[in-house]
């Protein structure tokens, strides 16, 4: 029955949601979101839109809940082909690294040829043109999206799914939809902020993140500081037959769970030539594919954490 009410919400966001880039497209799919939550059972009551200046954040469940489940289900825009031949070859860091790189040299490209152009209006031009391009990746939505970050999306709705039957673990658990993770981990910052001032007992409790979750063969296992619930999960998933990567998360390997003291974010990444974990296709128009299997899988596991 999971799996089939999964599937579905999974094919909903495909066929009418694939992109949440804009304010309006946000806001239809967090309505959509909150209809299927009290399909599952949830209470109207118990679900709460926390509206910000970053954005909407849906939580479902009680926000000073001991363990979070959440996921990022804003979309990005399109620049990751700039980087995809890279992060196929090198990998996360190294792809970054390169990219980093590449758009420096296209500044100093710029500002080079704007200086040997004649012409002040040729320069304009041409000054109105490059900078243009890279203003274009950066606001222009990605339009296809299954693993970034629909696949998070789903597991979360999965996991709740899952409680949902378990009274008693029902009331410990709190999921939450975050928005404008791709601006910069905005709306998991405001709602970290949130739930420090109202619950500040609730700081070490521990954070799953789902992140691009539908496209890889390894479990990446990353946080920002070294702590012990970080090393409990990674070892868990071991035990349950994963190939885990576990990274500290710098400006790498990061989500929002590096907002939270004891976050936690799982991803599935393939290996690059150079042996690099990385995760595949996203921000690229090819992010077309979400094995429903694979996070229903993975979703299993993180029910057996949380309910030990």
């Amino acid at each position: 029955m999971i799996k089939k009410q999964v599937s579905s919400f999974a094919d909903q966001i495909f066929d009418r949601f694939e992109t949440r880039f804009n304010k309006k497209e946000k806001a239809t799919f967090i309505e959509f979101a909150k209809a299927n939550f009290i399909e599952l059972g949830y209470s109207s009551s118990t679900i709460t839109i926390q509206e910000s200046i970053w954005g909407k954040n849906l939580v479902v469940g009680d926000p000073g809940a001991d363990i979070l489940i959440t996921a990022h289900y804003d979309t990005p825009a399109s620049n990751g082909h700039i980087a995809l031949p890279a992060r196929e070859f090198l990998g996360t860091v190294y792809s970054t690294v390169a990219s980093l790189v590449l758009m420096a040299f296209l500044f100093m490209l710029i500002g080079y040829a704007s200086s040997i152009i004649p012409s002040a209006l040729s320069r304009i031009v041409y000054n109105l043109l490059a900078f243009g391009f890279i203003i274009f990746l950066f606001t222009v939505k990605n339009m296809h999206n299954h693993n970034d970050n629909t696949s998070g999306v789903v597991g979360v709705f999965n996991m709740a799914a899952k409680v949902s039957q378990n009274e008693a673990l029902k009331g410990k658990v709190c999921f939450v939809l975050f928005d404008s993770e791709e601006l910069g981990l905005l709306g998991s910052m405001a709602f970290a902020k949130y739930r420090k001032t109202n619950f500040p007992d609730k700081a070490g409790s521990l954070v799953i993140n789902l992140d691009c979750i539908g496209n890889g063969d390894r479990l990446l296992v990353s946080s920002k500081s070294d702590h012990e619930l970080w090393h409990a999960v990674a070892s868990f998933f071991e035990t349950e037959g994963f190939q885990v990567e576990k990274k500290r998360a710098s400006i790498f390997y990061m989500s929002d769970n590096v907002n939270f003291e004891r976050g936690v974010l799982l991803s599935f990444v393939k290996q690059s030539t150079l042996g690099h974990p990385y995760m595949p296709l996203i921000h690229t128009n090819k992010d077309m594919i979400c094995d429903i299997e694979l996070i229903n899988r993975l979703c299993e596991s993180i029910y057996k954490y949380v309910s030990l």
